[in-house]
Protein backbone atom coordinates (compact mmCIF):
# COMPACT_ATOMS: atom_id res chain seq x y z
CA UNK A 1 0.00 0.00 0.00
CA UNK A 2 2.95 1.91 0.84
CA UNK A 3 4.05 2.16 -3.04
CA UNK A 4 0.94 3.07 -4.50
CA UNK A 5 1.58 6.97 -4.58
CA UNK A 6 5.06 5.97 -5.71
CA UNK A 7 4.06 4.22 -8.39
CA UNK A 8 1.08 6.77 -9.26
CA UNK A 9 3.65 9.63 -9.17
CA UNK A 10 6.18 7.96 -11.32
CA UNK A 11 3.14 6.86 -14.44
CA UNK A 12 2.49 10.74 -13.79
CA UNK A 13 6.05 11.76 -14.86
CA UNK A 14 6.12 9.38 -17.72
CA UNK A 15 3.36 10.37 -18.92
CA UNK A 16 4.76 13.82 -18.69
CA UNK A 17 7.82 13.07 -20.32
CA UNK A 18 9.74 14.36 -17.45
CA UNK A 19 13.06 13.16 -15.73
CA UNK A 20 11.75 10.68 -13.18
CA UNK A 21 13.35 8.37 -11.35
CA UNK A 22 11.06 5.16 -10.91
CA UNK A 23 11.11 1.28 -10.41
CA UNK A 24 14.79 0.58 -8.70
CA UNK A 25 16.26 4.23 -10.55
CA UNK A 26 14.86 3.58 -14.25
CA UNK A 27 14.88 6.82 -15.38
CA UNK A 28 12.48 7.82 -18.16
CA UNK A 29 13.55 10.03 -21.11
CA UNK A 30 13.46 13.66 -21.02
CA UNK A 31 11.95 16.13 -23.59
CA UNK A 32 13.62 15.65 -26.88
CA UNK A 33 14.14 19.35 -27.60
CA UNK A 34 15.37 20.94 -24.43
CA UNK A 35 17.96 23.63 -25.83
CA UNK A 36 18.82 24.76 -29.54
CA UNK A 37 21.24 22.25 -31.05
CA UNK A 38 24.80 23.15 -31.75
CA UNK A 39 25.95 24.54 -34.86
CA UNK A 40 26.45 21.51 -37.28
CA UNK A 41 24.67 18.92 -35.01
CA UNK A 42 21.63 16.71 -36.74
CA UNK A 43 18.27 18.19 -36.29
CA UNK A 44 16.62 16.91 -33.06
CA UNK A 45 13.67 14.45 -33.72
CA UNK A 46 11.12 17.18 -32.74
CA UNK A 47 12.38 19.03 -35.78
CA UNK A 48 12.33 16.56 -38.29
CA UNK A 49 8.57 14.94 -37.23
CA UNK A 50 7.87 18.73 -37.50
CA UNK A 51 8.96 19.48 -40.91
CA UNK A 52 7.85 16.31 -42.06
CA UNK A 53 4.25 16.98 -41.19
CA UNK A 54 4.46 20.54 -42.62
CA UNK A 55 5.85 19.03 -46.33
CA UNK A 56 3.36 16.30 -45.96
CA UNK A 57 0.22 19.04 -45.24
CA UNK A 58 1.47 20.89 -48.46
CA UNK A 59 1.37 17.88 -50.37
CA UNK A 60 -1.59 17.22 -49.47
CA UNK A 61 -2.60 20.75 -50.30
CA UNK A 62 -1.91 20.39 -53.77
CA UNK A 63 0.66 23.87 -52.73
CA UNK A 64 3.96 21.78 -52.27
CA UNK A 65 7.24 22.34 -54.78
CA UNK A 66 8.23 19.51 -57.09
CA UNK A 67 10.74 18.33 -54.58
CA UNK A 68 9.10 18.56 -51.52
CA UNK A 69 7.63 14.74 -51.41
CA UNK A 70 11.27 13.76 -51.50
CA UNK A 71 12.57 16.06 -48.72
CA UNK A 72 9.25 14.66 -46.80
CA UNK A 73 10.68 11.27 -46.73
CA UNK A 74 13.87 11.93 -46.16
CA UNK A 75 12.56 13.84 -43.05
CA UNK A 76 10.43 10.99 -42.16
CA UNK A 77 13.26 8.44 -42.41
CA UNK A 78 15.75 10.20 -40.40
CA UNK A 79 13.11 10.46 -37.58
CA UNK A 80 12.56 6.84 -38.05
CA UNK A 81 15.76 6.16 -37.54
CA UNK A 82 16.30 7.73 -34.28
CA UNK A 83 12.90 6.94 -32.89
CA UNK A 84 14.82 3.55 -33.49
CA UNK A 85 17.80 4.41 -32.05
CA UNK A 86 15.80 6.14 -29.05
CA UNK A 87 13.84 2.83 -28.32
CA UNK A 88 10.72 5.14 -27.65
CA UNK A 89 8.33 2.22 -28.36
CA UNK A 90 9.83 -1.03 -26.93
CA UNK A 91 8.38 -4.36 -28.02
CA UNK A 92 6.39 -5.09 -24.81
CA UNK A 93 5.62 -1.08 -24.64
CA UNK A 94 1.53 -0.36 -24.38
CA UNK A 95 -0.02 2.87 -24.79
CA UNK A 96 -0.01 3.60 -21.23
CA UNK A 97 4.21 3.01 -20.65
CA UNK A 98 4.97 5.88 -23.64
CA UNK A 99 5.11 9.78 -22.88
CA UNK A 100 2.78 12.65 -24.00
CA UNK A 101 5.15 14.04 -25.52
CA UNK A 102 6.33 11.14 -27.46
CA UNK A 103 3.22 9.45 -28.29
CA UNK A 104 2.81 11.36 -31.95
CA UNK A 105 5.91 9.48 -33.11
CA UNK A 106 4.38 6.67 -33.54
CA UNK A 107 2.37 8.45 -36.23
CA UNK A 108 5.77 8.47 -38.33
CA UNK A 109 5.57 5.76 -40.49
CA UNK A 110 1.91 6.52 -41.14
CA UNK A 111 3.23 9.92 -42.71
CA UNK A 112 6.07 7.97 -44.33
CA UNK A 113 3.15 5.86 -45.84
CA UNK A 114 1.28 8.75 -47.31
CA UNK A 115 4.49 10.72 -48.33
CA UNK A 116 5.58 7.79 -50.69
CA UNK A 117 2.50 7.96 -52.39
CA UNK A 118 2.88 11.02 -53.35
CA UNK A 119 6.15 10.57 -55.10
CA UNK A 120 7.35 10.48 -58.83
CA UNK A 121 8.71 7.04 -60.42
CA UNK A 122 10.76 6.22 -63.60
CA UNK A 123 10.84 2.85 -65.06
CA UNK A 124 7.10 2.00 -66.22
CA UNK A 125 5.60 -0.52 -63.55
CA UNK A 126 8.64 -1.57 -62.14
CA UNK A 127 8.97 1.29 -60.90
CA UNK A 128 5.89 2.02 -59.28
CA UNK A 129 5.93 -1.08 -58.08
CA UNK A 130 9.12 -1.03 -55.96
CA UNK A 131 7.09 2.40 -54.51
CA UNK A 132 3.87 1.03 -54.05
CA UNK A 133 6.17 -1.88 -52.03
CA UNK A 134 7.65 0.55 -49.71
CA UNK A 135 4.37 1.97 -49.20
CA UNK A 136 3.08 -0.71 -48.24
CA UNK A 137 5.47 -1.93 -45.99
CA UNK A 138 5.65 1.65 -44.28
CA UNK A 139 1.86 1.37 -43.62
CA UNK A 140 2.31 -2.18 -42.11
CA UNK A 141 4.96 -1.30 -40.07
CA UNK A 142 2.61 1.52 -38.38
CA UNK A 143 -0.26 -0.85 -38.04
CA UNK A 144 1.46 -3.29 -36.42
CA UNK A 145 2.74 -0.66 -34.01
CA UNK A 146 -0.80 0.89 -33.70
CA UNK A 147 -2.11 -2.80 -33.05
CA UNK A 148 0.80 -3.21 -30.50
CA UNK A 149 -0.24 0.26 -28.70
CA UNK A 150 -4.11 -1.04 -28.36
CA UNK A 151 -5.51 1.67 -31.23
CA UNK A 152 -6.14 -0.15 -34.02
CA UNK A 153 -9.66 -1.68 -33.08
CA UNK A 154 -11.06 -4.90 -33.92
CA UNK A 155 -8.77 -5.14 -37.26
CA UNK A 156 -11.08 -7.46 -39.42
CA UNK A 157 -9.84 -10.89 -40.73
CA UNK A 158 -8.52 -9.65 -44.07
CA UNK A 159 -6.41 -7.01 -41.95
CA UNK A 160 -4.88 -9.70 -39.78
CA UNK A 161 -3.58 -11.40 -42.35
CA UNK A 162 -2.26 -8.85 -44.30
CA UNK A 163 -0.75 -7.49 -40.93
CA UNK A 164 0.51 -11.31 -40.32
CA UNK A 165 -1.58 -11.13 -37.47
CA UNK A 166 -3.96 -13.94 -38.57
CA UNK A 167 -4.18 -17.05 -36.29
CA UNK A 168 -4.71 -19.72 -39.22
CA UNK A 169 -2.39 -17.35 -41.45
CA UNK A 170 -0.71 -19.83 -44.22
CA UNK A 171 1.31 -17.79 -47.08
CA UNK A 172 2.07 -20.51 -49.04
CA UNK A 173 -1.33 -21.88 -49.43
CA UNK A 174 -3.00 -18.45 -51.30
CA UNK A 175 -6.49 -20.29 -51.73
CA UNK A 176 -6.93 -20.76 -48.78
CA UNK A 177 -6.97 -16.84 -47.72
CA UNK A 178 -9.35 -16.43 -50.91
CA UNK A 179 -13.00 -15.30 -50.35
CA UNK A 180 -16.08 -13.92 -52.28
CA UNK A 181 -17.24 -10.54 -53.15
CA UNK A 182 -19.91 -10.34 -50.72
CA UNK A 183 -17.21 -10.97 -47.82
CA UNK A 184 -14.53 -8.58 -49.78
CA UNK A 185 -17.59 -5.97 -49.77
CA UNK A 186 -18.31 -6.43 -45.99
CA UNK A 187 -14.95 -6.03 -44.85
CA UNK A 188 -14.57 -2.86 -47.00
CA UNK A 189 -17.79 -1.55 -45.56
CA UNK A 190 -16.92 -2.46 -41.80
CA UNK A 191 -13.25 -0.97 -42.66
CA UNK A 192 -15.26 2.53 -44.06
CA UNK A 193 -18.03 2.43 -40.81
CA UNK A 194 -14.62 1.89 -38.26
CA UNK A 195 -13.26 4.93 -40.31
CA UNK A 196 -16.35 6.81 -39.72
CA UNK A 197 -16.29 5.98 -36.35
CA UNK A 198 -12.75 7.05 -35.39
CA UNK A 199 -12.86 10.15 -37.09
CA UNK A 200 -15.89 10.99 -35.18
CA UNK A 201 -13.43 9.91 -31.83
CA UNK A 202 -10.51 12.08 -33.12
CA UNK A 203 -12.97 15.15 -33.51
CA UNK A 204 -14.83 15.12 -29.79
CA UNK A 205 -12.00 14.51 -28.25
CA UNK A 206 -10.54 18.29 -29.69
CA UNK A 207 -13.90 19.73 -29.25
CA UNK A 208 -13.43 18.65 -25.46
CA UNK A 209 -9.40 19.68 -24.79
CA UNK A 210 -10.62 23.33 -26.76
CA UNK A 211 -13.38 23.63 -24.40
CA UNK A 212 -11.39 22.95 -21.20
CA UNK A 213 -9.13 25.99 -22.10
CA UNK A 214 -9.58 27.45 -18.32
CA UNK A 215 -9.38 23.78 -16.60
CA UNK A 216 -6.13 22.56 -14.24
CA UNK A 217 -2.64 21.59 -16.23
CA UNK A 218 -3.40 17.77 -14.91
CA UNK A 219 -7.04 17.65 -16.43
CA UNK A 220 -5.91 19.96 -19.65
CA UNK A 221 -2.64 16.82 -19.60
CA UNK A 222 -5.57 13.90 -19.70
CA UNK A 223 -7.46 15.90 -22.24
CA UNK A 224 -4.26 16.50 -24.72
CA UNK A 225 -3.23 12.52 -24.27
CA UNK A 226 -7.10 11.56 -25.20
CA UNK A 227 -6.33 13.82 -28.04
CA UNK A 228 -3.40 11.97 -29.22
CA UNK A 229 -5.17 8.37 -28.38
CA UNK A 230 -7.88 9.48 -30.73
CA UNK A 231 -5.59 10.86 -33.30
CA UNK A 232 -3.35 7.59 -33.87
CA UNK A 233 -7.11 5.66 -33.68
CA UNK A 234 -8.01 7.60 -36.48
CA UNK A 235 -4.62 7.38 -38.61
CA UNK A 236 -4.58 3.75 -38.00
CA UNK A 237 -8.35 3.03 -39.49
CA UNK A 238 -7.50 5.65 -42.73
CA UNK A 239 -4.10 3.26 -43.00
CA UNK A 240 -6.10 -0.53 -42.81
CA UNK A 241 -8.49 0.99 -45.43
CA UNK A 242 -5.48 2.23 -47.62
CA UNK A 243 -3.74 -1.33 -47.17
CA UNK A 244 -6.36 -3.16 -48.79
CA UNK A 245 -5.90 -1.07 -51.87
CA UNK A 246 -1.96 -1.12 -51.61
CA UNK A 247 -2.93 -5.11 -52.06
CA UNK A 248 -4.53 -4.45 -55.20
CA UNK A 249 -2.50 -2.32 -56.61
CA UNK A 250 0.28 -4.74 -56.05
CA UNK A 251 -1.42 -7.82 -57.52
CA UNK A 252 -1.82 -5.64 -60.53
CA UNK A 253 1.48 -3.98 -61.05
CA UNK A 254 3.13 -7.61 -60.18
CA UNK A 255 1.50 -9.16 -63.20
CA UNK A 256 2.08 -6.26 -65.19
CA UNK A 257 5.57 -6.68 -64.32
CA UNK A 258 5.56 -10.40 -65.08
CA UNK A 259 3.95 -9.88 -68.58
CA UNK A 260 7.03 -7.49 -69.50
CA UNK A 261 9.60 -10.18 -68.30
CA UNK A 262 10.38 -8.13 -64.87
CA UNK A 263 11.90 -5.87 -67.23
CA UNK A 264 10.71 -1.97 -67.16
CA UNK A 265 8.65 -1.03 -70.00
CA UNK A 266 10.98 0.60 -73.11
CA UNK A 267 9.65 3.23 -75.20
CA UNK A 268 10.08 2.06 -78.79
CA UNK A 269 13.35 3.60 -81.13
CA UNK A 270 12.21 6.94 -82.99
CA UNK A 271 10.64 6.97 -86.30
CA UNK A 272 11.69 8.86 -89.24
CA UNK A 273 9.06 11.42 -90.71
CA UNK A 274 8.00 11.02 -93.71
CA UNK A 275 6.19 13.77 -95.66
CA UNK A 276 2.49 13.36 -97.39
CA UNK A 277 -0.38 11.46 -95.84
CA UNK A 278 1.36 8.11 -94.45
CA UNK A 279 3.65 10.31 -92.53
CA UNK A 280 1.00 12.21 -91.23
CA UNK A 281 -1.02 9.12 -90.13
CA UNK A 282 1.60 6.79 -88.87
CA UNK A 283 5.11 8.43 -88.22
CA UNK A 284 3.92 11.58 -86.24
CA UNK A 285 4.32 11.61 -82.46
CA UNK A 286 0.84 11.93 -80.57
CA UNK A 287 0.17 15.09 -80.06
CA UNK A 288 -2.59 14.00 -77.11
CA UNK A 289 -5.28 16.18 -79.19
CA UNK A 290 -6.86 12.77 -80.03
CA UNK A 291 -6.21 9.71 -82.82
CA UNK A 292 -5.60 10.76 -86.38
CA UNK A 293 -6.97 9.34 -89.29
CA UNK A 294 -7.00 9.87 -93.27
CA UNK A 295 -10.95 9.48 -94.36
CA UNK A 296 -10.77 8.46 -98.26
CA UNK A 297 -14.50 9.20 -99.63
CA UNK A 298 -16.66 10.28 -102.15
CA UNK A 299 -17.19 14.11 -101.75
CA UNK A 300 -20.30 16.13 -102.68
CA UNK A 301 -20.04 16.47 -106.31
CA UNK A 302 -19.29 12.60 -106.69
CA UNK A 303 -15.28 12.63 -106.58
CA UNK A 304 -12.78 10.49 -104.67
CA UNK A 305 -11.14 13.20 -101.93
CA UNK A 306 -8.91 13.00 -99.36
CA UNK A 307 -9.60 14.35 -95.81
CA UNK A 308 -7.69 14.33 -92.68
CA UNK A 309 -9.54 14.57 -89.64
CA UNK A 310 -9.04 13.80 -85.81
CA UNK A 311 -10.90 11.46 -83.44
CA UNK A 312 -11.33 12.49 -80.29
CA UNK A 313 -10.11 10.23 -77.81
CA UNK A 314 -13.12 10.29 -76.05
CA UNK A 315 -14.68 8.42 -78.43
CA UNK A 316 -13.47 5.10 -77.50
CA UNK A 317 -15.42 4.15 -74.50
CA UNK A 318 -15.93 0.62 -72.53
CA UNK A 319 -19.14 -1.50 -73.49
CA UNK A 320 -20.65 -0.88 -70.18
CA UNK A 321 -21.39 1.85 -67.83
CA UNK A 322 -18.54 3.45 -65.67
CA UNK A 323 -18.91 3.55 -62.16
CA UNK A 324 -20.14 6.81 -60.85
CA UNK A 325 -19.42 6.93 -57.09
CA UNK A 326 -17.71 4.84 -54.95
CA UNK A 327 -18.51 2.27 -52.01
CA UNK A 328 -17.90 5.01 -48.88
CA UNK A 329 -20.32 7.52 -51.29
CA UNK A 330 -23.66 4.70 -52.04
CA UNK A 331 -23.17 3.88 -48.33
CA UNK A 332 -23.75 7.33 -46.87
CA UNK A 333 -26.20 7.66 -49.66
CA UNK A 334 -27.90 4.31 -48.95
CA UNK A 335 -28.01 5.73 -45.02
CA UNK A 336 -29.18 9.01 -45.54
CA UNK A 337 -32.35 7.17 -47.68
CA UNK A 338 -33.14 5.08 -44.81
CA UNK A 339 -32.99 7.42 -42.25
CA UNK A 340 -35.62 9.84 -44.42
CA UNK A 341 -37.91 6.62 -44.92
CA UNK A 342 -38.24 5.89 -41.33
CA UNK A 343 -38.94 9.49 -40.46
CA UNK A 344 -41.61 9.81 -42.82
CA UNK A 345 -42.83 6.91 -42.14
CA UNK A 346 -43.05 8.07 -38.43
CA UNK A 347 -44.58 10.98 -39.60
CA UNK A 348 -47.17 8.90 -41.57
CA UNK A 349 -47.69 6.83 -38.67
CA UNK A 350 -48.78 9.94 -36.16
CA UNK A 351 -50.43 11.86 -39.16
CA UNK A 352 -54.44 11.51 -38.47
CA UNK A 353 -56.13 12.16 -41.63
CA UNK A 354 -59.14 14.88 -41.93
CA UNK A 355 -62.70 13.14 -42.66
CA UNK A 356 -62.75 13.53 -45.97
CA UNK A 357 -59.31 11.88 -46.04
CA UNK A 358 -60.58 9.04 -43.98
CA UNK A 359 -61.68 6.07 -46.42
CA UNK A 360 -61.94 3.47 -43.26
CA UNK A 361 -65.61 1.86 -42.71
CA UNK A 362 -67.42 1.83 -39.74
CA UNK A 363 -65.78 -1.81 -38.59
CA UNK A 364 -62.38 -0.38 -38.87
CA UNK A 365 -63.16 2.87 -36.99
CA UNK A 366 -64.77 0.79 -34.14
CA UNK A 367 -61.66 -1.38 -34.33
CA UNK A 368 -59.07 1.64 -33.54
CA UNK A 369 -61.13 3.20 -30.89
CA UNK A 370 -62.80 6.17 -33.20
CA UNK A 371 -66.12 4.96 -32.91
CA UNK A 372 -66.77 8.19 -30.54
CA UNK A 373 -66.23 10.55 -33.48
CA UNK A 374 -69.43 11.45 -34.35
CA UNK A 375 -68.71 12.95 -37.61
CA UNK A 376 -66.46 11.03 -38.95
CA UNK A 377 -68.79 7.94 -38.03
CA UNK A 378 -71.19 9.81 -39.91
CA UNK A 379 -68.98 10.10 -42.98
CA UNK A 380 -68.23 6.11 -42.90
CA UNK A 381 -72.16 5.22 -42.97
CA UNK A 382 -72.71 7.70 -45.92
CA UNK A 383 -69.99 6.05 -47.87
CA UNK A 384 -70.97 2.59 -46.94
CA UNK A 385 -75.38 3.78 -48.22
CA UNK A 386 -73.89 5.56 -51.37
CA UNK A 387 -71.60 2.26 -52.31
CA UNK A 388 -74.95 0.27 -51.63
CA UNK A 389 -76.82 1.97 -53.70
CA UNK A 390 -74.53 2.32 -56.62
CA UNK A 391 -74.59 -1.48 -56.49
CA UNK A 392 -78.22 -1.61 -56.47
CA UNK A 393 -78.49 0.82 -59.35
CA UNK A 394 -75.59 -1.63 -61.53
CA UNK A 395 -76.50 -5.14 -60.97
CA UNK A 396 -72.99 -7.88 -61.51
CA UNK A 397 -72.87 -8.18 -65.29
CA UNK A 398 -74.83 -4.83 -66.49
CA UNK A 399 -72.37 -4.25 -68.57
CA UNK A 400 -71.76 -7.08 -70.35
CA UNK A 401 -73.16 -8.28 -73.96
CA UNK A 402 -74.36 -10.80 -75.12
CA UNK A 403 -72.78 -13.50 -77.61
CA UNK A 404 -75.53 -12.70 -80.46
CA UNK A 405 -74.19 -8.60 -80.40
CA UNK A 406 -70.09 -9.99 -80.68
Amino acid sequence: ASDAPAATAAAAARRRGTMAAYDDKVAWHPPLVVAPPPTGAPPPLKELFGRGEALLAKLENLTAAPDDADKCVDALDEAARRIDALALFPARAEVDDVATADLRYALVQAYRARALGRCKTEGGPAGRLGLVERTRAARADFLRLAARLGCLKEPDAGIKRLLGLGEDDDGDDERANEVGPAEIRKRAMARHEARKAADALFEDARAAFDRASSAPAEERDELERDVVVAELGAAAAAAANDLASDDKELEMLRMMARRAGGAPARAPPPRKPRAGDEGWLLDQPSDGKGLRVLKIAPNERGEIATTRERVRAGVFQPGHRLPTMSLEEFADLEVADAMQRSAAQKAAAEHKPSIAEDTRRRDELERDGDDDDTARFDAARDRTEAWADWLEEHPRGSGNKGKSQL
